[in-house]
């Protein structure tokens, strides 16, 4: 049992941004400033995010248990903004799971989207509609429609820093279905959901470098300036 379902904590947790178990609530009872209050941080995770690492933390209140993840960038939320929030760059590499997006609803403030994510051999792919609410260089937010999972929500909030970057902070809470080991929940956590944060940082440093360009491919919420953008 524990083969199958560990592959499956480890993508849930990371690629649905769309856009990780246990006993999840289906409507988070916290916001993103009361998960990010509640997640406390010592001084040593506070140099670590300084120094660029992913700081990962948990809370849980009654039988909802959220996930946060934090990471400084060297970016703007405007260049930020422009790969955050169009799901096809997170299908393009940045979640190497995600099998296919198909844009049902696109809004400049809303979207719903069908995900397809694959998990491995043995395990069915994830199928989910998730509806996401836009706030411009600011936070997505996001919430499972209908589809395999029993319930999602999470949520992406941008805060400038000092010297021109940007803390991202990404919040998630998860009900699969199935009853699923706490700790379980936290191998899959640690060691999966900083590579998520790692390949959105990467996947920046190679706009803003010039080794690559934005996808073409976006979606209303995700459009932003685009002239200069990554050539200050």
């Amino acid at each position: 049992m524990r083969i199958r379902i560990l592959p499956l904590v480890m993508a849930l947790v990371l690629g649905l941004q769309i856009g990780s178990l246990g006993a999840f609530a289906a409507v988070p009872a916290l916001t993103t400033e009361e998960i990010e209050g509640a997640v406390q941080m010592t001084a040593k995770e506070k140099q670590n995010l300084e120094k660029g690492q992913v700081v990962v933390g948990f809370t849980q209140k009654g039988s909802s248990r959220y996930v946060l993840g934090r990471i400084i960038l060297d970016a703007s939320p405007e260049q930020i903004w422009s790969v955050l929030a169009n799901p096809y760059e997170f299908q393009n590499g940045i979640y190497s799971r995600m099998k296919d997006v198909q844009m049902l609803e696109d809004e400049p403030r809303r979207s719903v989207m069908r995900c397809k994510i694959a998990i491995g051999l043995v395990v069915p792919d994830i199928d989910a509609v998730v509806e996401t609410d836009y706030q411009p260089m600011q936070r997505i937010s996001f919430h499972r429609k209908e589809g395999s999972l029993k319930a999602l929500d999470g949520g992406w909030k941008l805060t400038p820093h000092a010297s021109g970057k940007t803390e991202v902070s990404y919040w998630m809470s998860i009900d699969p279905g199935v009853p699923v080991p706490g700790w379980l929940v936290n191998e899959g956590v640690k060691s999966d959901l900083p590579k998520t944060l790692v390949a959105l940082r990467k996947r920046l440093n190679a706009l803003r470098t010039a080794q690559s360009t934005l996808l073409s491919k976006t979606i209303l919420a995700a459009n932003v300036e685009r002239r200069n953008l990554f050539n200050d």
